[in-house]
C-alpha cells in the first residue's frame, strides 16, 4: 500500500516546501519497517518507530533530479528522473518499498517523510528501477491531492 504522509500534505498546503527545488531523497525499507502503516505523527524520518532501512551490499539512499510538479493540474502528479540500484545484494530482509523524503540538512532528525510506494517482490541481486512514468503501468503514480 503506498500513501502520502499527513504532515507533508499539511506543508506543502502551507507552502513550507516547494516541490520542484526541495531536495528530494529515496531510501529503500525492508520487510519489520514500520514505514507501511505509521502515518499520524509522522514529521521526521527519527519518528517512525522502525524504519528497518535496506542494508544490502550494492546500497544506498538515492537523490531525486529532473523534479517537476504541476500544482494546476487535476491529479497533481510529481515526476522525476528514473531511479536504479544496480545489483543488489541480498540484504536482512526483503525490501518492502522505497520512502520519499525532502532533506533538510542532511540528518534525519530533519528530515520530511513525504510519501511511501509499496514494492513487493522487489528483486534481489537484480536491478531495482523506481520509474516515474504515468504511462507505464509498473512504475508510481505520486499523487499529491
Amino acid at each position: 500500500m503506498s500513501h502520502v504522509l499527513p504532515d507533508f500534505k499539511r506543508a506543502i498546503g502551507n507552502a513550507e516546501i516547494d516541490i520542484e527545488t526541495a531536495d528530494w531523497r529515496v531510501m529503500l525499507v525492508m520487510l519489520n519497517s514500520t514505514v507501511p502503516t505509521e502515518k499520524v505523527g509522522i514529521v521526521n524520518l527519527t519518528d517512525y518507530t522502525t524504519a528497518d532501512e535496506f542494508d544490502g551490499s550494492g546500497y544506498t539512499r538515492k537523490t531525486l533530479t529532473g523534479i517537476s510538479f504541476d500544482p494546476d493540474s487535476d491529479d497533481q502528479l510529481l515526476s522525476a528522473d528514473n531511479i536504479q540500484w544496480i545489483t543488489l545484494g541480498a540484504g536482512t530482509r526483503n525490501v518492502a518499498g522505497a520512502l520519499f523524503y525532502v532533506n533538510i540538512d542532511g540528518t534525519d532528525a530533519n528530515a520530511i517523510p513525504a510519501f511511501y510506494y509499496s514494492l513487493p517482490g522487489a528483486p534481489i541481486g537484480d536491478d531495482v528501477w523506481i520509474k516515474f512514468d504515468p504511462g507505464d503501468t509498473f512504475g508510481p503514480v505520486i499523487k499529491l491531492r
